[in-house]
C-alpha cells in the first residue's frame, strides 16, 4: 500500500512539474514572430550593400546570400529560443512519450483499417456502379428523393396521406359498388324481369357510382391545390372535366335507379304478375328511399375517398415515385448487401479490439497527451506566425533589390546557379520567381 501510495505521488508531482513547464511553454507568444518583421527602412541599407558587388548570386531556391544572412537568421533565432522555451516540457514528458506514441500508433491503426475497409466498399461500389442498368436506377432514385425531401421540407417533414394509393382502397371503393349492386340489383330485376340485363345494368352503375364517389372525395380533399390560381389554366380546367363527369355519373346512378325503382312499382300496381309475389307498393316511397340508399353509399364512398387522399396530390405522386424507385434501387443492390455487411464485419471486429486497446492505453497518459496536444497546437501557430513573417521580409527584400537594380541600369548583374549551371536573371524575372517560403523552410530553420 505504501509503494501504490509513493508511486501516485510520484505521478503527482512530475504531473505538477509538466503543468508549470506547460503554462512557462505557452508564454512564449505568438506575437513575438512579428519582431522579426523589418521594414524598408531597416532593409534599404542591407539590399544596397548587396547591390554594391555589382553582383548578386542567387541560388537555385531563389534566395540571395542577403537574404540568408539578414532575414533567415532571425527566423532561426527566434525558432531556437522557441525550443529553449519547451525545452523542459519536452524533458518531463519524455518518459510517457512511448506510451503516447504507443496510443497514437494504436489510433493510426485503427484509421488504416477503416480507410481499407473503406477502399473495399469503394471497390463494390465500383462494380455496381460498372452497370449501367444500377446507375440509371439509382439515379431515379436520388431524383425521386430529392423531390420527395424537397414536398416534406414544405409540409414541416409530415408524411403524405398515401392511403387511395393501396390495394385495400381500390377493395373499400368496389364494395361500394357491391353496395350498389345489392341495392339496384332487385330494382332492374323487378323491372326487366331479365337476370342479365339487371345484372349488366346493375354493374355499370355500380362502376359510376363508384367512381362518382372517388371523383368528389378526391376533388374535394384536394380542392385548394386543384383549383388554385397557382395552376395551368388546362390543368384547372382538366379537373373541372372531372368534377362535371362525377357529377354526371352521380345523376345517372340516381335517375336510372329512380326511374326504374318507379316503374317496377307502376308494373305491380297495374296488377302484372311479378316473380316476388303481391307486395306493398308505394310508387313515391319506394323510389325516396331508393334514391337515399344510393346517395348514401355515394356519401360512404365519398367519405372513404375523402380521407384516403392527401390534401396535395404531387406530394402524394412524390412519395409513390420515392417508393417505387427506393424499391427498385435495393432490389438492384440486394446481391451486393451480403459482400458490404461480409466486409464491414470482417473490419469491425479489428477496428473494435483496437480502439478499445487505445482507449484504455490512452486513459493512463491521457494528461500529459493533452497538454502535447496543445503545445503542439501552439508550436504550429508560432511556426505559421514566423513564415508569414519571413515572407514579408523576402518580398520587401526582393522589391528594394529589383528596384536598385533597375536605378542602376544594367550596372548589377543577377546570377542564379543551379544543378545545370549558371544564369543571368533580370530582376522582372526575379520579381515573378516563386520564392520557397514554406513550412519545410521553417523546420529546417527550427532544426
Amino acid at each position: 500500500m505504501a509503494t501504490k501510495k509513493s508511486v501516485d505521488g510520484s505521478t503527482t508531482d512530475r504531473r505538477a512539474q509538466l503543468q508549470a513547464a506547460f503554462q512557462r511553454t505557452l508564454t512564449f507568444t505568438i506575437s513575438r514572430a512579428n519582431d522579426t518583421i523589418l521594414g524598408p527602412a531597416q532593409l534599404v541599407e542591407k539590399v544596397a550593400e548587396e547591390a554594391s558587388f555589382n553582383r548578386v548570386a542567387i541560388d537555385a531556391t531563389g534566395l540571395t546570400a542577403g537574404m540568408r544572412l539578414h532575414l533567415l537568421q532571425p527566423v532561426r533565432t527566434l525558432l531556437a529560443d522557441w525550443r529553449n522555451t519547451r525545452a523542459d516540457f519536452d524533458r518531463l514528458i519524455e518518459p510517457t512519450m512511448k506510451d503516447i506514441e504507443a496510443v497514437e500508433a494504436l489510433e493510426a491503426e485503427v484509421e488504416k483499417a477503416k480507410e481499407k475497409r473503406d477502399a473495399e466498399l469503394a471497390q463494390i461500389e465500383r462494380q455496381l456502379e460498372s452497370s449501367r442498368k444500377y446507375v440509371e436506377t439509382r439515379d431515379r432514385f436520388n431524383d425521386a428523393k430529392r423531390r420527395w425531401d424537397d414536398k416534406r421540407a414544405v409540409y414541416g417533414n409530415r408524411e403524405a396521406n398515401t392511403f387511395a394509393q393501396t390495394k385495400f382502397y381500390l377493395l373499400l371503393i368496389f364494395l361500394i359498388g357491391v353496395a350498389e349492386w345489392l341495392i339496384n340489383y332487385d330494382t332492374f330485376y323487378l323491372f326487366t324481369g331479365v337476370p342479365a340485363i339487371a345484372a349488366g345494368a346493375t354493374l355499370i352503375l355500380g362502376f359510376l357510382l363508384a367512381f362518382a364517389a372517388h371523383g368528389w372525395g378526391t376533388l374535394l380533399k384536394q380542392w385548394t391545390y386543384r383549383f388554385g390560381q397557382q395552376r395551368e389554366r388546362g390543368d384547372r380546367f382538366s379537373d373541372w372535366r372531372m368534377f362535371g363527369l362525377s357529377i354526371a355519373s352521380l345523376l345517372v346512378v340516381l335517375v336510372a335507379a329512380g326511374g326504374s325503382r318507379y316503374a317496377a312499382a307502376l308494373h305491380v300496381m297495374s296488377g302484372i304478375p311479378n316473380l316476388l309475389g303481391n307486395i306493398d307498393v308505394n310508387p313515391l316511397r319506394d323510389v325516396l328511399i331508393s334514391l337515399l340508399a344510393n346517395l348514401g353509399a355515394w356519401l360512404l364512398g365519398v367519405f372513404i375517398a375523402y380521407v384516403s387522399h392527401d390534401p396535395d396530390p404531387d406530394f402524394m405522386d412524390a412519395t409513390r415515385q420515392y417508393k417505387s424507385a427506393s424499391h427498385a434501387f435495393i432490389r438492384a443492390r440486394r446481391r451486393y448487401e451480403d459482400q458490404i455487411r461480409t466486409v464491414e464485419a470482417r473490419y469491425a471486429k479489428e477496428i473494435e479490439q483496437k480502439t478499445m486497446a487505445a482507449t484504455t492505453r490512452a486513459g493512463a497518459v491521457e494528461f500529459e497527451r493533452n497538454l502535447l496536444t496543445q503545445v503542439t497546437t501552439h508550436q504550429a501557430a508560432v511556426f505559421k506566425a514566423a513564415q508569414s513573417a519571413l515572407t514579408s521580409n523576402v518580398e520587401t527584400y526582393r522589391d528594394l533589390l529589383a528596384k536598385i537594380i533597375l536605378a542602376r541600369k544594367g550596372e548589377v548583374l543577377m546570377i542564379r546557379t543551379n544543378a545545370e549551371g549558371s544564369e543571368t536573371v533580370t530582376p522582372f524575372e526575379y520579381k515573378s520567381m516563386k520564392l520557397p517560403i514554406d513550412e519545410n523552410l521553417i523546420l529546417s530553420l527550427a532544426a
